[in-house]
């Protein structure tokens, strides 16, 4: 077995975490575990400015079990970031840095919604949120779409069984209708890291270091702002 050389661009500390940096997967994991130790409402007084109305409701964290859920074995088929299912809303989240995504990624999302709602009951409101860099709209798409109007007119027009991936195609093709509907009521939300960072930092101003469920958000909340600092995603205020 012949051994495979290093990386000769990877070989001080300093170039590994420059390129951890960049990569989506490190903060998605940071994300989700904030998310998960977060209050049950906090999720909605993060996201509810990316919407028209403000989302309230009490969310559970659904990550790795949802293969399992629902029946995709051990395969992850929607590459989902980060989904929040609630009594009467499910919010999703997909995190962006460098690449960009697609209107398949979005009928993923509309697929995992379609499915849990199948699985626990219909919502009220569906809800999938952009979180990205500060940079024209366009470059947030691999179709180039110049606002969220010509994404949405696209979106509703979408046929994802005609995707080449076999086996995503026949789970869009068995849960046609279902998608279809998930779409049809689907609100799309766009967020900036730094806008991010913003509604963090609000939050922050509203609890008191001196009782301990608050002292432990606070660090909480210093330490994913740090984090999105440190990736030039947002500033030190």
């Amino acid at each position: 077995c012949k051994r495979k050389r290093p990386d000769k661009h990877l070989r001080s500390p300093d170039t590994v975490i420059g390129r951890l940096k960049r990569l989506e997967e490190p903060l998605n994991d940071i994300f989700n575990v904030f998310l998960r130790i977060a209050p049950s409402r906090f999720p909605g007084r993060l996201f509810g400015s990316a919407f028209r109305s403000p989302i309230d409701d009490r969310f559970e964290f659904l990550g790795q079990e949802i293969a399992n859920r629902y029946g995709f074995g051990d395969a992850n088929i929607t590459q989902q970031d980060i989904f929040l299912a609630g009594t009467q809303t499910l919010l999703m989240v997909e995190l962006k840095v460098g690449a960009a995504t697609d209107l398949l990624q979005v009928a993923k999302y509309a697929l995992l919604a379609a499915l849990e709602e199948q699985e626990s009951g219909r919502r009220e409101r569906l809800l999938l949120v952009y979180l990205t860099p500060d940079k024209p709209f366009n470059r947030i798409w691999k179709e180039r779409f110049k606002d969220a109007d010509e994404m949405r007119e696209a979106l509703d027009l979408y046929d994802p069984t005609l995707t080449e991936k076999k086996t995503l195609a026949k789970i869009f093709a068995d849960h046609h209708d279902k998608v279809s509907d998930v779409i049809g009521r689907l609100e799309i939300g766009f967020m900036t890291y730094a806008g991010f960072a913003n509604a963090l930092n609000r939050e922050r101003g509203h609890l008191d270091p001196d009782t301990m469920g608050d002292e432990t958000l606070i660090s909480l909340i210093d330490g994913l702002h740090a984090e999105l600092v440190s990736r030039d995603l947002a500033t030190v205020d």
